[in-house]
């Protein structure tokens, strides 16, 4: 039991850290194993009973992390790799020096139905996933605790959860792949997505020692997606057009992000979790770029102009980490005085700060719709995804713009920014 745990993770550090810092950033710790009277006295000054398990991994390592980034040319994506086990001291207390795990859970996730205070965090995922155990007939049991709030049970023990995790590089949402509802075999062959990416930070991956995975949960239209010869490169286009504008100084107070694509693990949780199966301009939109936003100002004809972009991530889309049914009414009490049903099959797209109000995105059988929820009223765009994503950049979010998209008898009656300051201030703009 952790016998081989030291050697997988020099032989980790060996293969890929001089690769990965090349590109991005790395940082790998293994933290100095624990005595039995130091796990003693833990136990005792806090009165837990640490499973068998649990003391063999700390008398192994008093914890360990594995972080790193890079950008992969082949699929244009970030690929991302984090775990953070947690050291003992920081596993155990409600109070330490170091952040607290379990404290970490009561504030700072949300809370599965049935999480209670018998769970101790082991294991500090990306992005808001943890993978948690409890303790039964003197073993860790398990469990992942994703970033919507749910709780599965994981197919793994304790011992085969940390070697996995470090012959994985603690790729993305690896633990998806190991859960006892989803699997009759902890043994699978892994998506050919992220296969190709762990391959290109760890040449030496044998991928071939998986079974093949089922992916019957993850939206029909991904495969058409991947077959397609002329997809439009969002996130190249996306980041350098606002690296470009960021570099203009007739623009100031520039900020903007842009989140890497979901995971094919996420595309599968948010089928499984809305019922809904993503369009295919849709999906190709979140599969690249998960969300992003710009702020900025300048001074146009003596007058001080804005503009923002605010692109929801999915999750956001739909409410939060707890992802409801399509047909859920989530925003309850972000729109006033308007009949509630209305908003039973639209979902936020875009959050236009200068005026308060949405582009919302409308899902059904027939395919989908972009509309501008203003004043209480819905008003239909009549555009694509792509076109939308191709005008918004043009223009870099200028305040009110989206009125333009409108026909004239369904332009706002408040007063909107003229199209010469437009023009003036983007003058190759596609609108």
């Amino acid at each position: 039991m952790f016998e081989n745990t030291y050697a997988l993770f020099n032989s980790l550090r060996d293969r890929i850290e001089p690769k990965i810092k090349k590109s991005e950033n790395c940082i790998l710790g293994f933290f100095t194993k624990l005595s039995e009277a130091k796990i003693k006295k833990f136990q005792d000054s806090l009165d837990i009973k640490l499973s068998t398990d649990i003391k063999k991994l700390y008398r192994t390592c008093n914890g360990l992390i594995i972080d790193w980034k890079m950008h992969s040319d082949t699929s244009n994506r970030i690929i991302i790799g984090k775990s953070e086990v947690y050291e003992l001291g920081q596993l155990l207390s409600d109070s330490s020096y170091f952040f607290s795990g379990r404290k970490e859970v009561r504030q700072k996730i949300w809370k599965a139905e049935n999480f209670n205070d018998d769970f101790y965090v082991l294991d500090h995922c990306e992005d808001g996933n943890y993978t948690v155990f409890k303790i039964e007939n003197d073993k860790a049991i398990l469990f992942w605790y994703n970033a919507y709030g749910q709780l599965k049970k994981m197919s793994l023990t304790l011992p085969e959860y940390i070697d996995q995790n470090i012959k994985f590089n603690a790729i993305q949402l690896w633990q998806e792949y190991f859960l006892e509802d989803i699997t009759e075999s902890p043994v699978r062959k892994i998506p050919d997505t992220i296969a190709s990416d762990l391959k290109i930070i760890d040449s030496e991956f044998n991928t071939e020692v998986f079974e093949q995975f089922n992916n019957s949960l993850i939206d029909s239209n991904f495969n058409k997606y991947q077959a397609k010869k002329d997809r439009i490169d969002y996130f190249e286009i996306i980041s350098e057009q606002l690296k470009s504008f960021k570099k203009d100084e007739t623009f100031k107070k520039v900020k903007f992000k842009i989140n890497p694509g979901v995971s094919v693990a996420s595309l599968r949780r948010f089928h499984a979790s809305t019922g809904i199966e993503l369009p295919l301009e849709l999906l190709a939109f979140y599969y690249q770029v998960n969300g992003f936003s710009l702020r900025w100002t300048t001074i146009q004809q003596e007058k001080t102009v804005n503009g923002s972009i605010q692109i929801l991530s999915l999750e956001e889309m739909m409410g939060g980490r707890q992802l409801k049914k399509w047909s859920n009414e989530v925003y309850k009490g972000q729109f006033w005085d308007t009949d509630v049903d209305n908003f039973k099959s639209v979902k936020r797209f875009e959050n236009i700060e200068s005026t308060g109000n949405d582009v919302v995105l409308s899902i059904d059988e027939d395919g989908y719709k972009l509309l501008l929820f203003d004043d209480g009223d819905f008003k239909e765009l009549n555009i694509s995804i792509n076109e939308y994503i191709t005008k918004v950049l043009s223009v870099k979010g200028i305040n009110e713009w989206h009125y333009h998209l409108l026909d004239e008898k369904d332009k706002s009656s408040m007063k909107i920014i003229s199209r010469e300051i437009i023009d003036k201030t983007f003058p190759n703009n596609s609108l």
